[in-house]
């Protein structure tokens, strides 16, 4: 497949550095010369789910990324904003240790080459506080130790301190998209 090249800003998170504010009150602000995606938050959040993070990486499907994505960078293209493609889990997720955030970023690089990149992240500790936070909120029955020291199988992704090297991620879009297209604050 030839992606074709679309003027638009990429914000993979991190999770838990203030994702849901810029969402609101940056990229739904026209003000700003930004927008979402045409369609609802909930259908745009839903089909990047769907479409860039859960496929197996043997069925992925680039194509249909771009044939869903590429209308929807139109309606704020046409009113001379730049289109955002936001969610916080395209930077993998804490509780499992990041364990596809290369993956996803590959896929964004091949399906959206031309984009720019903003990577939001957050003091270590704090951030790893708030994610356990989240974690007991969302059901999690470990203690913080054994949330933070997990036991490594290799059955199945958990925690790693591993994902909050963020120079890691950084370097993989820088690699991907080009230093002048990446942002981290």
């Amino acid at each position: 497949m030839m992606a074709r090249k679309i003027n638009m800003l990429i914000h993979v998170g991190y999770p838990k550095t203030g994702s849901s504010w810029i969402q609101r009150f940056l990229f739904d602000n026209p003000g700003t010369g930004f927008a979402p995606l045409s369609g609802s938050d909930a259908q745009m959040r839903s089909a990047i789910m769907r479409l860039l993070v859960l496929p197996n990486p043997l069925l992925f499907d680039s194509e249909a990324c771009l044939e869903h994505f590429s209308p929807a960078a139109k309606g704020p293209m046409y009113r001379g904003l730049v289109p955002i493609l936001s969610h916080e889990r395209l930077a993998g997720t804490p509780h499992s240790g990041g364990y596809d955030s290369k993956q996803l970023a590959l896929r964004l690089a091949g399906v959206f080459p031309g984009a720019k990149v903003l990577i939001v992240v957050r003091e270590q500790r704090s951030m790893i506080v708030s994610a356990y936070k989240q974690y007991v909120r969302n059901g999690g029955a470990c203690a913080l130790w054994g949330y933070l020291h997990p036991p490594r199988d290799g059955r199945i992704p958990l925690f790693s301190f591993e994902y909050f090297e963020y120079h890691r991620l950084v370097g993989c879009y820088v690699d991907s998209f080009g230093s002048s297209s990446v942002l981290v604050l």
